[in-house]
């Protein structure tokens, strides 16, 4: 649970998470004036980021009481705070365009060559309810001409002994 929210006071700090490939995706390089830590702060929730010092630095620490205390003397200070929720938002919102895979059926229909977009197409064609009601009735009609009209005479009689 991270009930702290952090400002730098000195150096730089990055705040990163991890993507499920292992890929470390940086959300920020806090420099001096810069705060983190505030989503677990307002919401009492686990920490979602890591934060990692990239130099030496001095960080102050601000508990949810003490931004309590602040916000209650100095209103204004909700204001700042909600300004930074708001940009980190859109910076996330950004990342998130730049960061998000395409369709993957997309992706790999552009890789296909044009045999492979064929054979798609007949595939497709081969498994359909349409191909299988066609070729049925083909095959009932191959039957029924074999028995009734050409039952003595088929393409291919049945060889008779000499």
């Amino acid at each position: 649970m991270g009930d702290t929210l952090y400002i730098v006071r000195d150096g730089t700090v990055q705040v990163f998470v991890e993507n499920y490939e292992g890929t470390k995706i940086i959300l920020g390089e806090n420099s001096p004036g810069d705060i983190f830590g505030e989503i677990s702060l307002l919401d009492g929730g686990p920490r979602t980021a890591t934060a990692v010092a990239t130099e030496d630095s001095e960080l102050f620490a601000l508990e949810r009481q003490d931004l309590l205390d602040l916000i209650t003397k100095h209103p204004h200070a909700a204001m700042d705070l909600l300004t930074v929720v708001g940009r980190r938002l859109r910076s996330t919102d950004e990342l998130l365009r730049t960061h998000v895979a395409k369709n993957v059926n997309e992706e790999e229909e552009e890789l296909m060559t044009f045999g492979e977009r064929i054979a798609d197409k007949v595939a497709a064609f081969g498994g359909s309810w349409r191909f299988i009601i066609f070729f049925g009735c083909i095959l009932l009609s191959w039957v029924a001409l074999n028995t009734v009209a050409l039952h003595d005479k088929g393409f291919d009689p049945y060889p008779t002994s000499c």
